[in-house]
């Protein structure tokens, strides 16, 4: 039996803009460590105030998100690290951290590293490494107005359809349809 062919499609697999709540250390550490992996910290949580602590895909009437996992950002001690939803397995084909206005004015710019399942941002100040464990570095980012937009495509593929134009298969195709519904009524 002849394959269907496959077409390759890109599509927004996860995207919108992050923002960061307020520091999420304390005296140098994490305020929520997470055990299982020392040095990062648990994604973002809310202080009783409804303040945010930490960095956060961000949803309102003005904003929106792709694809993205609601609590799946988090430091690793120097770097915003996300994951794709479900385990995405498309190849990526374009990923694009970009800083917006307010940041460039900061002298900000960022560098991403995607792959299947596991997304690292790298910030950088003025050329300088930007160390987001580092209270002084991190608050730099915390603002009401500040977005970090993130963008991932990635390789869909999609089976086409099949068009079958000769007369002598399609005859064939319409018994052998003809004859396995006779049998399913039998």
């Amino acid at each position: 039996m002849p394959t269907q062919p496959i077409r390759r499609t890109v599509r927004l697999s996860t995207g919108g803009p992050i923002r960061f709540g307020r520091t999420h250390y304390t005296n140098g550490n994490p305020i929520v460590p997470d055990p299982a992996r020392p040095g990062w910290s648990l994604p973002t949580k809310w202080v009783p105030n409804g303040e945010r602590i930490g960095p956060y895909w961000l949803e309102n009437s003005t904003h929106a998100m792709v694809g993205a996992i609601e609590n799946s950002l988090a430091i690793d001690a120097n770097d915003l690290v996300f994951s794709q939803p479900g385990g995405t397995t498309d190849q990526v084909v374009f990923f694009a951290p970009v800083v917006d206005e307010s940041l460039a004015a900061l002298g900000v710019t960022v560098g991403g590293s995607g792959g299947i399942t596991a997304n690292r941002i790298r910030f950088f100040r003025n050329g300088s490494r930007m160390w987001l464990d580092d209270p002084s570095h991190y608050n730099v980012l915390v603002s009401s107005s500040i977005n970090l937009w993130v963008g991932i495509f990635s390789v869909q593929d999609e089976p086409t359809p099949l068009t079958i134009t000769d007369p002598d298969l399609l005859s064939l195709i319409d018994d052998r349809i003809a004859a396995q519904q006779t049998s399913c009524r039998t």
